[in-house]
């Protein structure tokens, strides 16, 4: 194969890569660093760099296990009063 036939054949296939690239950069890099970005930062209004105290403070955790708690036994009734009315047949 000659040289400027592979060139011509990867600029073909850099051709069809790109809009694959674009979109994927479109619609999954970018948003997920705008997700990151408002994550850290204080406010929406004031943009100010929050420091991480969001994630890593004492009462963020506290509140977490809290919920973690009370989501764990809302599956958890659920779960039992689905086996209770198998149990039951049904009814």
């Amino acid at each position: 194969m000659k040289k400027t036939q592979k060139t011509k054949k990867d600029f073909l296939c850099l051709l069809f890569i790109l809009p694959s690239l674009a979109g994927m950069c479109f619609f999954y890099i970018v948003p997920f660093l705008s997700t990151l970005y408002y994550s850290l930062i204080n406010n929406m209004a004031d943009k100010k760099w929050g420091k991480m105290v969001l994630f890593f403070s004492a009462d963020s955790a506290d509140c977490t296990l809290r919920n973690h708690h009370c989501l764990l036994e809302i599956g958890f009734r659920k779960d039992r009063a689905y086996q209770q009315s198998v149990a039951d047949g049904g009814k």
